[in-house]
């Protein structure tokens, strides 16, 4: 009987990560939405900032149920502490999306024209990893060598970030602005680029547990 109940509250673990999954999923697209208005000076990308926020708090939420479960005694106690750790990485995901919305915000930088471009492709590949690390969850129960090859793709996302950060920086010392914009979009572009870094720290927790399961 107890193991039943057991179960019963793993299976409510998993729906709830990937309702928290799906929550971070839509944080990232409202983060991507806000950020193209922002730059096209549509007056939308307000609306669109406060959308993040909400969304980054019920992510946070859901994040609370799934330790209040795991406490609760969901999972042998060797997995406990993976599976709160992972929780505890997806959602830094949608706080660095906040972040970098608050960014926008409170600041207000002064992006030129010329890296327009840049910038929503800079965005628009480092939230790119996500569907892929709900894959290598989803797969958990399925097959550990698939969840294996989502990783390598996060892996590979995550490096093609790392070098159209390093571009990007690159291109704006090299424009004939003023130097306290040249560290203000520096900041703005590294902060983007840390979210397909911290998929990637999700991804390699997720990994992590693989091995424990094939001990």
């Amino acid at each position: 009987m107890m193991f039943k109940h057991v179960r019963r509250r793993e299976h409510k673990v998993y729906l709830l990560f990937n309702e928290h999954l799906n929550t971070v999923g839509e944080c990232l697209a409202k983060f991507k939405e806000m950020t193209i208005n922002y730059l096209n000076n549509n007056p939308l990308h307000e609306e669109n900032a406060l959308d993040v926020h909400k969304l980054e708090s019920k992510a946070d939420t859901i994040r609370r149920n799934i330790e209040k479960e795991i406490h609760g005694g969901a999972f042998l106690p060797f997995l406990r502490e993976d599976y709160i750790e992972i929780a505890e990485r997806i959602d830094k995901i949608a706080d660095k999306a906040e972040a970098v919305v608050d960014f926008y915000m409170l600041v207000r930088p002064q992006i030129p024209d010329s890296l327009h471009d840049a910038i929503k492709e800079l965005t628009d590949r480092t939230i790119v990893g996500l569907p892929h690390l709900k894959n290598m969850f989803d797969l958990l129960d399925v097959d550990m060598t698939k969840v294996v090859d989502e990783a390598v793709k996060v892996n590979i996302i995550e490096s093609e970030v790392d070098q159209l950060e390093r571009e990007l920086i690159k291109n704006v010392f090299n424009l004939d602005i003023d130097l306290a914009l040249k560290i203000i979009l520096r900041e703005l572009i590294r902060n983007i680029a840390d979210i397909s870094d911290l998929i990637q720290n999700a991804s390699d927790r997720i990994e992590i547990l693989t091995v424990k399961y094939r001990v």
